[in-house]
């Protein structure tokens, strides 16, 4: 289930790890991972659901790209780069047939109580037709919308997933770290804008109480939000702009920051026939759920500080040095202050020179 709810949501380039026992895993597959063949294989996502009398529904989800795979025991570990959501090209109902057309070896059903035998990650050759793909926010909707829907299918009125998130709206040169290193990157001494939205089922009436909450966290010493850090799900659809401050530094500085998806359950809610809740629940009273979590790497510190490192270490040099005497040249003048520049840049830069850092 959090694995879904963050395919769903992450942002273009956000890394997500699957995991699937070999039994349910094509032979094609760990052959491949074993030979370290699938780095960089493109990745198509879908979600499938089986109906009480027996109906399946099979959608597709996201696109990506496998960054790293390896076997681990009797355990297949997919660590992906997730790229455009994807969905059915009209008529909608075609994708499953396409997709068991080209790999034999998929379940005959995705019935929660029981898991039915068969391959549930395959290696494809075929091009696959019946779905497009897109980035945009409308995409993010259908592909939200489809999920509750199989959700629905396939847990009644027992649902897992109460609503969905997207974060969305990444400064471009922000975005560009998270497409091609998997982790945030932000200037020191900026300010950072992003897009948070949440969509619900639809509701046969008003939501007098919110059913849940998505909570931005910051882990890091220079960086702090200026904005609500919250989206309260109070309506079935919202968005609300999140906007964080990163302080000046001498140094790149290494944390994350956490996205936790939170389900409120009021024990004694009740509703009408209408689907309204009657009565208004007090927060103390409701129980929290922490539905997802996702946790992004976030590095405050691109060029600014090497910039300012080699601002101070000048300034040291400039201060050490003096006129050359008279019949002393020149370039001996500026060994003490070359020296003395050279090392205070050297102590500066351990701050912004870390293994594996970026």
């Amino acid at each position: 289930m959090e694995d879904v709810i963050n395919i769903v949501g992450l942002p273009n380039g956000a890394h997500v790890r699957l995991r699937y026992n070999k039994a349910y895993v094509s032979q094609a597959v760990w052959q491949e991972v074993q030979r370290a063949a699938l780095p960089d294989a493109l990745v198509l996502v879908a979600l499938g659901a089986s109906s009480e009398v027996g109906s399946n529904a099979v959608a597709p989800l996201r696109t990506g790209r496998i960054v790293h795979a390896t076997c681990q025991g009797q355990l297949l570990v997919l660590d992906v780069a997730l790229s455009d959501y994807a969905y059915e090209s009209f008529p909608e109902g075609i994708f499953w047939p396409e997709l068991r057309s080209k790999a034999s070896g998929l379940p005959e059903h995705f019935r929660s109580a029981e898991r039915a035998p068969g391959n549930y990650v395959e290696l494809i050759e075929a091009p696959l037709t019946a779905f497009v793909t897109s980035a945009s926010v409308d995409a993010w909707e259908i592909v939200a919308q489809r999920v509750l829907t199989l959700d629905d299918l396939l847990h009644g009125e027992a649902v897992c997933i109460p609503f969905l998130y997207h974060l969305t709206g990444l400064p471009p040169r922000m975005q560009a770290t998270l497409d091609s290193k998997g982790a945030l990157t932000v200037d020191s001494g900026a300010s950072v804008a992003c897009d948070l939205h949440s969509l619900t089922r639809k509701q046969g009436g008003i939501l007098r109480n919110p059913i849940g909450e998505v909570v931005l966290e910051l882990s890091h010493t220079s960086a702090t939000f200026v904005t609500t850090r919250r989206l309260r799900v109070d309506s079935s659809r919202d968005v609300k702009r999140l906007q964080m401050f990163t302080s000046t530094l001498f140094r790149r500085a290494h944390g994350h920051l956490s996205l936790r998806l939170i389900e409120f359950r009021a024990p004694a809610a009740v509703a009408d026939t209408e689907g309204v809740l009657e009565c208004l629940t007090p927060g103390e009273d409701r129980a929290k759920a922490v539905v997802a979590r996702y946790d992004f790497p976030l590095v405050v510190g691109r060029w600014r500080p090497v910039v300012a490192s080699l601002g101070l270490a000048l300034s040291s040099a400039l201060l050490a040095w003096d006129a050359p005497d008279a019949g002393a040249s020149f370039q001996q003048s500026l060994i003490v202050p070359g020296t003395v520049g050279l090392l205070a840049f050297l102590a500066l830069a351990l701050g912004f020179w870390k293994e594996g850092g970026s």
